[in-house]
């Protein structure tokens, strides 16, 4: 629940940061529009222009009003899992913080053990075992031990006074000896059981690594990505002035400008989901391991891999 209510959190703030850009580019657009416009009442240009720069904008008016459903769907989530009633919740747009945890290089999978699922998977296997020694145990007589000698015929006194005929008919052995195999056959279903839970505990356990190694994997690629889609973003920032400006001087055909216009918004959000992807996914590694990590293990050295065993 602390996940989820973290990833919700950070996707709200990562709709405050869209709704923003989409804001600011609406206001962009509407200036795109009125140069178009004007350049059209002027006789300079078709009026073709200013159709495809009314497109644009409403466009991106609708995606805004689409944005602003999301965060109201976002902020509903945030107020079950705090406990609060969604009409009376709000939660006040703020700059997003785009700060993402360092991922250590190397996780120790001793870590994975405060996984729930996992200490109950080897609580199950512990149980497991122990239930083949109580169906076992059955097979030994069951005999009433007291301070003052007991008196039962079943009492330990009796067991090593009377002769071998006790041990294949008495009363406490017959249940057990002569049960047309209802005690072997516990014994075997506590022992299919035992291989159940270690079965799936093992699928528990790959599953748990598998997911951990997931996470680690998609932290670092996203990490990379960063720079390429920083670099990506302020390229389209900078062609789109240019074009704009050639529109102006009558080089180009607005078009272009439409196109340098919609590349460089699909730049910025690409850039802004890769930041949420990467806060994201420290999060998902934090439930992946049961926990957070100390400080010690970031930028630890990998160990390397025992050599093989001496040999006499």
């Amino acid at each position: 629940m602390q996940g989820e209510l973290v990833t919700n959190y950070l996707s709200l703030r990562a709709t405050d940061a869209q709704i923003d850009l989409a804001r600011r580019t609406t206001a962009g657009y509407q200036r795109a529009l009125q140069i178009a416009t004007n350049r059209y009442n002027a006789g300079i240009v078709a009026r073709i222009d200013v159709f495809q720069a009314q497109s644009l904008l409403a466009t991106t008016q609708s995606n805004l009003e689409g944005l602003t459903n999301d965060r109201r769907v976002l902020e509903n989530a945030i107020a079950v899992l705090v406990g609060e009633p969604a009409g009376n919740f709000t939660i006040a747009p703020a700059p997003r913080v785009a700060t993402v945890p360092r991922v250590p290089v190397d996780l120790p999978s001793t870590l994975l053990q405060r996984r729930p699922d996992i200490a109950a998977g080897e609580r199950a296997v512990a149980a497991a075992n122990a239930s083949i020694g109580i169906e076992q145990s059955a097979f030994f007589p069951t005999l009433a031990l007291s301070a003052d000698g007991g008196v039962s015929a079943g009492g330990i006194g009796g067991l090593f006074s009377s002769g071998a005929s006790l041990w294949s008919v008495g009363a406490s052995l017959a249940q057990t000896v002569f049960d047309f195999g209802a005690r072997s056959a516990r014994v075997e279903l506590a022992r299919a059981a035992y291989d159940a839970a270690v079965a799936s505990y093992r699928d528990t356990t790959l599953t748990a690594f598998a997911d951990v190694e997931n996470q680690l994997t998609a932290a670092a690629v996203l990490s990379r990505q960063q720079a390429f889609l920083q670099t990506a973003s302020q390229a389209a920032d900078r062609s789109e002035a240019i074009v704009l400006n050639q529109y102006l001087s009558g080089q180009v055909n607005y078009t272009d400008v439409v196109t340098a216009q919609a590349t460089a918004l699909n730049a910025r959000v690409a850039a802004l989901q890769n930041s949420l992807d990467r806060q994201t996914v420290a999060v998902a590694l934090i439930q992946a391991i049961g926990g957070g990590w100390d400080d010690s293990l970031l930028g630890a050295p990998p160990q390397p891999a025992p050599g093989p065993a001496p040999t006499r």
